[in-house]
């Protein structure tokens, strides 16, 4: 079953529907399981799945451990199941803003991630502060770039600008000098949470590289600009589509051989301005 696919639903019907159909032999036997679980007959899953029938609270505990749901899935599911069985508008407007919290917290690449800051306020107020800090903190990666020159070569810089960043990654232990005039990647990782006071000036540093890489019109680049009316709800589901692809993006880089560099800026937001 596909990772944390139970937050892209609002019907808990729908999900165990779509994980049925994600089985092996089209799911035959899924919902045998389920009234195993359930402590049901088999007719009466299909009811519920089908029908109007529901599960209780104390059915969807037991079918969310059928399912080896972690504790946030496990938490999402049995809201899903309350939001199904809800008999007011009002409670089911109660269960849907407690499931929103939940879809919004895995969409923070943050928490989703599990990053752990290692840099003081101060360091991260450096580190930020130009393109160059980041870039020449990745490209030590790249065995031919892990020298002073060769950086300040790969990306125009001066000589000594290079060496005065690389002073800095050294004392914050982001980079190591296993032999002299020769760099390498530490130990350390830094990721900006969405409520960093430095995550504008991130983006601007990266955006503004961006835009440079306009003028070159390099056929390696991809530029894609899109402005577009859509629900509430697709803009989440698209979002959401994005967060998986980010997953598959950083599990492609995390096993790629370090050759060159690219930089990904993904931009997806909302025009409104009275939000």
């Amino acid at each position: 079953m596909n990772a944390k696919l139970a937050f892209e639903f609002k019907d808990y019907k729908l999900y165990l529907k779509e994980v049925e159909r994600r089985r092996p032999l089209k799911g035959r036997g899924f919902r045998a399981d389920l009234a195993r679980a359930a402590g049901c007959q088999t007719a009466y899953v299909s009811q519920v799945l089908n029908g109007r029938a529901n599960f209780s609270l104390e059915q969807a505990h037991s079918v969310s451990k059928l399912l080896l749901h972690d504790r946030e899935e496990d938490r999402f599911f049995i809201l899903l199941v309350e939001y199904g069985r809800a008999g007011t508008q009002g409670l089911r407007a109660h269960f849907l803003e407690q499931m929103e919290e939940l879809v919004q917290r895995q969409l923070n690449l943050k928490d989703r991630f599990k990053i752990k800051e290692v840099l003081s306020l101060e360091d991260q107020t450096t580190y930020y502060s130009e393109w160059a800090y980041a870039a020449i903190h990745i490209a030590v990666t790249i065995s031919k770039l892990s020298t002073a020159l060769a950086l300040a070569e790969f990306f125009q810089l001066p000589l000594h600008k290079v060496e005065k960043i690389l002073h800095f990654l050294l004392s914050t232990r982001l980079i190591s000098q296993p032999r002299p005039h020769e760099f390498q990647i530490g130990t350390g990782r830094i990721h900006l949470g969405k409520d960093s006071p430095l995550i504008s000036k991130h983006h601007a540093n990266w955006r503004l590289q961006a835009m440079n890489s306009f003028e070159r019109e390099s056929e390696r680049d991809l530029h894609f600009t899109s402005v577009v009316s859509v629900s509430q709800e697709d803009a989440l589901q698209i979002k959401a589509r994005f967060v998986k692809e980010i997953d598959a993006y950083n599990a492609i880089v995390k096993d790629s051989k370090e050759d060159t560099m690219y930089c990904l800026s993904l931009d997806f937001f909302s025009l409104r301005r009275d939000d």
